[in-house]
């Protein structure tokens, strides 16, 4: 991947960050401002500039909604920061092995869902299939993850060879028969 393009990514992804830091920021300042107006005697302006004192109930009350609302900010900020991390290590196994990102989000979510770490389920692509779906032995293995038939049906009693064409079906039966093989 180009320079440029890492750079535009990364510009991207930390106006991201910043933006939600932002507005998490917004949401702290606020309750601070309000918590401390709180020794000092609360007072809201009406629309004609009078002053109407809060009563406590009415603070506490608004506290409490900022508080839900930097709570939900901050559930937003870790999932993203989750999302965040898919992306670049997605984008790292696509640069590193040469495959489109749409394979590496395939065997990286894959390979966890069936309980391996993404390295492991790309090294058994590669040393298997070299990344080729098409990839067949001479003992009748098939696709990426080079599984013979009788060893995908003991996993799903109705496969057949033309399913194990299929990413998605040979990359999860591979990444489960390894799972055993590694128990």
């Amino acid at each position: 991947m180009s320079n440029s393009i890492w750079n535009t990514r990364e510009r991207r992804r930390r106006r991201l960050q910043f933006g939600e830091f932002m507005t998490g920021g917004a949401l702290l300042v606020g309750g601070a401002l309000l918590v401390g107006a709180l020794g000092s005697g609360v007072q809201r302006l009406r629309a004609d500039d009078t002053a109407v004192l809060l009563d406590a109930e009415e603070v506490n009350s608004d506290v409490r909604a900022l508080s839900r609302d930097l709570e939900d900010v901050r559930g937003r900020l870790a999932l993203t920061e989750v999302k965040l991390q898919r992306a670049t290590a997605i984008l790292g196994y696509s640069s590193r092995y040469r495959i489109p990102a749409d394979l590496a989000a395939a065997i990286y979510d894959i390979a966890l869902t069936e309980g391996i770490q993404p390295a492991i389920g790309f090294q058994l692509v590669k040393v298997e299939s070299s990344f080729r779906p098409d990839a067949r032995s001479v003992k009748g293995a098939i696709g990426y993850t080079q599984l013979r038939l009788p060893t995908a049906r003991s996993y799903d009693p109705t496969v057949n060879a033309d399913d194990l064409h299929n990413r998605d079906l040979n990359l999860r039966l591979g990444f489960r028969y390894l799972r055993d093989l590694l128990r």
